[in-house]
C-alpha cells in the first residue's frame, strides 16, 4: 500500500506528530483502484520465492478452498433472507477463483460510508479464511 503511495507522492497521506498516517477510509471504498498500474519489482529473496513455490504446488487446493468458501457465504446470504446484499454474477461456462468475494449492497437505507463506520467500531474484520460467520455478524449488527 505505502509503495502505491510512494508512487503517487502521497497524495492520500498526513503526517500527525511526525508519523505519516494512512486514512483505512480511502482504501476501503469501493471506489478506490486498487490494482491501477503495473509494477515490475523482480526483487525476491530465495525464502520469499521458496514460499511462493510451495504455495504455487498447492495452487488447486488454495482455489478449490476459496470457492468452497465462497458457496458458504452464498448460502449464508440466501439463508438469511438477506435481499439487499446481491453476490457477484458468474457467467454459465467460467470459473471464478474468488480472489475476493464482492457483493453489490442495494439497501437505500444504507450508505457504505455509514456500514464501514459500524464495522470499524464493532471491530468487524471480514477475512474470507475465517467463514461466513462475520457475514451473519454484519447483517445482525447492520439492524441494530
Amino acid at each position: 500500500m505505502i509503495r502505491k503511495l510512494n508512487s503517487q507522492g502521497f497524495r492520500n497521506a498526513t503526517a500527525v506528530s511526525g508519523k505519516i498516517r494512512v486514512s483505512r477510509d480511502i482504501f476501503q471504498n469501493p471506489s478506490f483502484k486498487r490494482h491501477d498500474k503495473f509494477g515490475y519489482m523482480y526483487r525476491l529473496p530465495e525464502v520469499a520465492a521458496a514460499m511462493g513455490l510451495a504455495q504455487l504446488e498447492k495452487l488447486e487446493w488454495f482455489v478449490e478452498k476459496r470457492i468452497k468458501m465462497a458457496s458458504m457465504y452464498k448460502q449464508v446470504i440466501k439463508d438469511s433472507g438477506c435481499k439487499w446484499l446481491v453476490p457477484q454474477i458468474v457467467p454459465s461456462g467460467d470459473v471464478n477463483s474468488y480472489y475476493t468475494f464482492a457483493v453489490k449492497m442495494i439497501n437505500p437505507d444504507l450508505e457504505w460510508a455509514e456500514v464501514r463506520k459500524n464495522m470499524v467500531r464493532w471491530e468487524v474484520m471480514v477475512f474470507m479464511q475465517l467463514g461466513p460467520y462475520h457475514i451473519l455478524k454484519i447483517l445482525f449488527l447492520s439492524y441494530i
